[in-house]
């Protein structure tokens, strides 16, 4: 399998998991989604956020422009879900028709503390979409903290078999 493939399709994989992940999300109410619940963040409205801010960042440092905040922070909690899935949409968007040439460009980036890196945009697409798998298994021990035990597979293999 060429590497561009893959990537493509780990980047629709992702959007297709976060969206398992939504169906479920929209159905908890707001209190269970703000609960402190002990994780990496304390809640899973939080762990949501992060998973978008990550997506958010690096999508925009794919596309040259290295943000300075995390873009939650401007927006009210009502968005979360909704912005998640539009950033994993639009992640999606930026990578699948794009030449193998993409994947190899390197990207030159400042992190939030405005420290420099140089990576490969394969490889900022590998770190995101790992991390966001990462997020997306503590989102899934949150919602079973809460009481919610029917949640979809949102494994890589059930995403080939669909």
């Amino acid at each position: 399998m060429e590497t561009s493939h893959y990537l493509k399709q780990l980047v629709s994989y992702n959007l297709w998991a976060n969206s398992r992940i939504a169906e479920v999300l929209i159905k908890v109410d707001n209190a269970e989604l703000d609960k402190e619940i002990s994780s990496s963040f304390p809640s899973i409205r939080k762990t949501v956020f992060h998973i978008w801010d990550a997506e958010f960042i690096w999508l925009s440092r794919i596309n040259g422009v290295s943000l300075s905040a995390f873009p939650s922070k401007t927006y009210g909690k009502e968005v979360a879900i909704d912005a998640f899935l539009t950033c994993s949409r639009d992640f999606e968007s930026s990578v699948k028709n794009a030449p193998d040439s993409f994947f190899l460009k390197s990207c030159t980036y400042k992190n939030l503390q405005q420290k420099e890196f140089t990576n490969s945009h394969a490889e900022i697409i590998i770190h995101c979409m790992n991390h966001s798998t990462y997020h997306r298994g503590q989102l899934v021990t949150l919602l079973r903290q809460i009481g919610i035990v029917e949640l979809p597979s949102t494994d890589f293999i059930a995403f080939l078999r669909n």
